[in-house]
């Protein structure tokens, strides 16, 4: 997987979530699902080569809340009151990360990040 490539796919479920109808933001958006992944895969790690493509759909969903999230308060400042990442975000990368931990383990015999 190249997480520097945004399918159509990709940009149209993060575009429903946010409820944006118009291509008007698409650049930044596309920059939001980058850095998302980037966060995501730092978090987890990335030694395993296909631990992301065989975690396809529990990857995206983290990407699309983290995105959102980015998207939501890009702003350095505001009248309206801030949110941390949700929860079920949080949940997300618990459940990636023991598995990733797993899968390492597989490929390497014990488990541990060298």
């Amino acid at each position: 997987m190249d997480i520097t490539v945004v399918s159509e796919d990709d940009l149209a479920l993060l575009k429903n979530s946010l409820r944006i109808d118009s291509n008007s933001d698409d650049s930044l958006l596309t920059k939001l699902v980058v850095a998302a992944r980037k966060n995501i895969i730092g978090r987890i790690g990335n030694k395993v080569a296909t631990f992301y493509d065989d975690n396809h759909e529990e990857f995206n969903l983290a990407t699309v809340l983290l995105a959102s999230h980015y998207y939501n308060n890009r702003s350095a400042t505001s009248d309206s009151e801030k949110y941390a990442v949700p929860l079920a975000f949080d949940d997300l990368i618990l459940s990636l990360k023991s598995s990733y931990l797993l899968a390492l383990s597989e490929v390497n015999g014990h488990g541990q990040e060298n």
